[in-house]
């Protein structure tokens, strides 16, 4: 039976005081470990001593989310609960910092496809693992914690750009929106909001022409699954500005302007200079 077996069974019993004792050599190797050891003696880990190391930062995920499920489910003091939640959400970031290092190599390696990282498939469950985290949060009504994980989920969706569907980073973002909504910050939601307009009106272009070499105008073409997105944060930015967007059509031709943009940029990089994350 692994360490974390049998840290598992003591939780299960709710018999944490051997744990510290018990454990302590594994907190060396782990950072979820020493973070439950800490949370267990009334500490909470400091950012500094949160060490995940790139050689098993899956593992160190996987432990952590496991270890929040039995303590939440336990009779563990309430405090040792709260500052072993804070710990977690630090951890998790360092978690999406390590896949992000990850991500930025492997788009500058013309010779290697995503899938050539061993922790491919790793990165899209942990997206999925984190929603099921923020829908217990959500039952819950632990809505400081439900914000911060729905900060960590974004950055990761938008990460994964190549992997998720553009209509699961609109949830994502609007999921964000409404966190940020339920503490009255205002011109944060308004900036997800308006950067999940921006992204969701462009549709997919085609071009038309008028029988000449050059094209003159285009077609957008729209997925009804993004439209519905788009008036999501439509309708809120009317409830909350009174300011009103067009509702977009799933076909629909437009001319050439004169000066056309070349920024592309994912919702994420649009909003993320406002999170401190």
């Amino acid at each position: 039976m692994s360490s974390m077996d049998s840290i598992r069974q003591y939780i299960i019993k709710n018999n944490f005081d051997p744990i510290p004792k018990l454990f302590r050599e594994e907190a060396n190797h782990s950072a979820a470990v020493k973070i439950l050891l800490d949370a267990i003696q009334l500490n909470l880990s400091s950012e500094e001593s949160i060490i995940v190391h790139p050689s098993n930062f899956i593992a160190e995920f996987n432990r952590g989310l496991d270890s929040y499920f039995l303590l939440a489910q336990s009779t563990i003091h309430p405090e040792s609960f709260q500052l072993f939640s804070k710990a977690l959400w630090i951890l998790f970031k360092k978690v999406i910092d390590l896949i992000e290092d990850r991500i930025i190599a492997m788009k500058q390696r013309i010779d290697l496809n995503f899938e050539d990282d061993p922790d491919y498939y790793d990165y899209y469950q942990i997206w999925g693992k984190l929603q099921l985290l923020i829908n217990f949060l959500n039952k819950r009504a632990e809505l400081v914690e439900k914000l911060q994980l729905a900060k960590i989920k974004a950055r990761l969706s938008n990460l994964l750009d190549y992997e998720i569907d553009k209509t699961a980073i609109g949830n994502d973002m609007l999921q964000l929106a409404e966190a940020y909504l339920v503490f009255d910050e205002k011109k944060k939601v308004l900036t997800i909001y308006n950067a999940i307009l921006k992204d969701f009106a462009q549709g997919y272009p085609i071009s038309i022409s008028n029988g000449q070499r050059h094209a003159i105008g285009k077609t957008i073409i729209r997925v009804a699954k993004e439209i519905e997105i788009y008036d999501q944060a439509r309708i809120a930015v009317k409830h909350l500005t009174g300011e009103e967007f067009p509702i977009l059509q799933e076909r629909e031709k437009i001319i050439f302007e004169t000066k056309r943009s070349q920024e592309k940029k994912s919702i994420w990089e649009k909003v993320k200079s406002i999170f401190r994350i």
